[in-house]
């Protein structure tokens, strides 16, 4: 049977975040799912109704309250749109998700533009100032929950630091890095694992472009090279590495002409059947630029 990934079922075995309508939200009283993975973007109803693309306004927090009275917990996203629920929205956002109590944490994350967006509403990726203002948004409510709550309760996405060029918080601001999965500590959790270390291997790092300015300068004193891989499948907003292809790893290495050098692509642009997006292997990138190619979790892999 096939099902939407807007499934109560999914937020609940394997953390997929839903928009919690009405029936999902009495489908997890009835059975017992705590706890879920909540998409709130907005908790102004005209303004989430408008950015869900409906002709109304669509309430979340009646629902919050309704799963909280049966004792569920929630952990909430809201994708950030630079214009829409940002600034003063984003705000009020945080405040009304901070008062309930079975929000037991919150991320922050920037909306992913895809260069495949003919005749959908104009969006833009956050300025640098934009970012800024975010995060200032997000240490004062940061603040606060530290002394109310006992954690910092709210997260940015990784992605606001690379904007800004704000230093990457360390490891422990994160609180166990349950956030991970949304790219909400991983910059932190790399740099610490690679702290005082010392790289003694040699090869060609392949990398999104967001992340290559940290693992250069994790690497600074190795001889490994890294790469940086713009994405022409996704549109060049799109700068992580799980969502490389392999034509667009393929192209980086012909063009820069690496000579006997060993390729570490990131295990994350594979799927669980070890293939790309545009159904590439290590074995066919291997063959296509006569590299030796690895996969790596992190850059600890490397020696």
């Amino acid at each position: 049977m096939a099902v939407k990934d807007d499934d109560v079922r999914f937020s609940f075995l394997s953390g997929t975040y839903i928009t919690l309508t009405s029936q999902q939200t009495d489908e997890a009283i009835n059975r017992g799912f705590s706890s879920l993975h909540v998409s709130v973007q907005a908790t102004n109803p005209a303004l989430r109704g408008r950015m869900l693309g409906l002709p109304h306004p669509l309430p979340i927090l009646p629902n919050i309250d309704k799963l909280a009275e049966a004792g569920i917990e929630i952990q909430a996203q809201i994708v950030e749109v630079p214009g829409w629920n940002d600034s003063d929205e984003l705000d009020k956002t945080i405040a009304d998700l901070f008062g309930r109590e079975n929000v037991s944490i919150l991320g922050i994350v920037p909306v992913g533009l895809t260069r495949w967006r003919d005749n959908l509403e104009p969006l833009s990726r956050a300025t640098s100032e934009q970012a800024k203002e975010t995060l200032r948004i997000i240490m004062k409510w940061q603040s606060r929950a530290l002394k109310e709550k006992g954690s910092r309760w709210v997260y940015p996405a990784d992605e606001y630091y690379a904007i800004t060029g704000i230093p990457v918080p360390p490891l422990n601001f994160y609180n166990g890095g349950s956030l991970a999965a949304n790219g909400i500590g991983l910059l932190a959790k790399m740099i610490d694992e690679c702290r005082d270390r010392t790289f003694h291997g040699t090869g060609t790092v392949v990398t999104g472009v967001m992340a290559a300015p940290f693992i250069r300068n994790i690497l600074k004193d190795s001889h490994y090279t890294v790469l940086p891989v713009g994405n022409t499948l996704m549109g060049p907003l799109v700068s992580v590495a799980g969502l490389l292809s392999g034509i667009d790893v393929i192209d980086a290495l012909n063009e820069k002409q690496f000579q006997g050098q060993t390729v570490y692509l990131p295990s994350a642009m594979f799927n669980h059947d070890h293939v790309t997006l545009d159904e590439y292997t290590t074995l066919s990138i291997s063959q296509q630029t006569g590299k030796e190619t690895f996969t790596m979790n992190s850059i600890g892999d490397l020696l």
